[in-house]
């Protein structure tokens, strides 16, 4: 068996950065066949299952991947994508060097996320939610509008690996609280579902509640036991990020974003966001525009 597994890995392909990589450090590809060389590579590569089926063998443990599946694999892994039966498939990778990803994750966390990223333990059937599935091909159509290689084609794929590593940052925090705690209850998996969705985490607290099926009592005891923090706190985090999203990549105002998330007024939401990033709405704008 060992013998066998040295043997693939001497005839696996590096993919190096400096192969499919402009100066931005981002870049994206279509792949319309069900093979690929049994390979690594120097650079983060998100992988999103578009239509069909394929089996992908990623570090040893094969899967079977089908549409809406999204796969991340950290430089100096190995994976291959390998026929499923008479199927066909095809999928979409997103690709950023390592220096590109620690520079966009610090214009969303205001940190170097990298290390965090490498430790995220994600499990290998980890499926979009459809609508971010569909906005992840919106998103793609929007490419088409701009010449490849272009400033305007850059932000778009940058936003879309920011939106997928921000599902992944979700999803890795739950995979590690299933791990060292029981599995969360049926009830508190739909919460959590129903609660990342943009057009209910910006609701008023007092609509919220009512989404779970427990006063607000005992419902902000339970979360607190299973979670680790707080529902305000973990809200507030979903709030900023969106936040954070909205003012690096729409032309919306503070204000405009204040009244999106439902805060009492601007003074409030400049102060928690200040709180939270360490900058105003304003200087987190200018600081993003000015490095980017």
């Amino acid at each position: 068996m060992a013998t066998k597994k040295i043997d693939t890995l001497i005839e696996h392909k590096i993919f190096n950065v400096n192969m499919p990589f402009p100066k931005q450090g981002v870049n994206f590809n279509w792949c319309y066949q069900n093979y690929t060389s049994f390979h690594e590579h120097d650079y983060y590569e998100f992988v999103v299952i578009t239509d069909g089926k394929v089996r992908h063998t990623l570090n040893g443990a094969t899967s079977l991947a089908s549409e809406g599946m999204l796969f991340l694999i950290k430089p100096g892994e190995f994976h291959q994508f390998l026929p499923y039966h008479n199927h066909r498939s095809k999928h979409i990778n997103f690709c950023i060097s390592v220096p590109a990803l620690q520079e966009l994750s610090k214009f969303c966390w205001l940190k170097d996320m990298s290390d965090t990223v490498n430790k995220w333990v994600l499990p290998s059937d980890l499926f979009l939610p459809q609508k971010d599935f569909e906005s992840i091909l919106n998103s793609i159509n929007r490419l088409s509008q701009f010449p490849a290689q272009s400033q305007n084609s850059y932000a778009v794929i940058k936003s879309i690996i920011l939106e997928l590593m921000l599902f992944l940052f979700q999803k890795s925090n739950t995979q590690k609280m299933l791990n060292v705690h029981q599995a969360y209850p049926t009830w508190l998996n739909t919460f959590l579902d129903t609660l990342n969705d943009p057009k209910v985490f910006t609701m008023k607290l007092t609509d919220i509640y009512p989404l779970a099926p427990y006063s607000r009592a005992m419902l902000n005891i339970h979360f607190k036991q299973y979670v680790g923090t707080t529902l305000i706190s973990y809200i507030t985090n979903l709030r900023i990020n969106y936040a954070c999203t909205l003012l690096q990549y729409t032309d919306s105002s503070p204000l405009e974003i204040s009244n999106l998330l439902e805060y009492d007024s601007l003074s409030h939401f400049n102060r928690i966001f200040k709180k939270n990033t360490g900058l105003s709405p304003i200087a987190y704008k200018k600081k993003f525009l000015h490095n980017n």
